[in-house]
């Protein structure tokens, strides 16, 4: 069993991680490298995956046949993915990582963030 407990923005990050559930362990595979583990191998034919970060809606299946060509050339532009977002801590408001301050107009709070940088 694999879980995915978090959101993958990397295709290759998501086919990796689910790739290691989906190695197949026969017989000849028992044979050839039992001597390599420190533990017995067992069979495995299937696995499963729980996503709990939504990435099969994004990416689709981890073993779907990709056109890699098209995704080298013609990668997605910055700007096509999800914004980076930090809480305010006064409001809980979101806003995007790089507003130093938080005007949320709804509860007319206004917070300074202070510069985490060592000058």
């Amino acid at each position: 069993m694999s879980y995915l407990i978090s959101v993958q923005l990397s295709l290759t990050k998501f086919i990796q991680c689910c790739g290691r559930g989906g190695r197949v362990i026969d017989e000849d595979f028992i044979e050839r490298f039992h001597s390599d583990y420190p533990y017995e191998l067992s069979l495995k034919n299937h696995f499963n995956i729980i996503d709990l970060g939504g990435n099969y809606e994004r990416f689709g299946d981890w073993s779907d046949d990709r056109n890699w060509k098209s995704i080298f050339y013609n990668p997605e532009r910055a700007g096509d993915g999800i914004a980076p977002v930090k809480t305010c801590p006064s409001c809980e408001g979101l806003l995007h990582a790089a507003k130093k301050v938080c005007d949320q107009t709804i509860l007319m709070v206004i917070y300074a963030f202070t510069s985490s940088r060592k000058n």
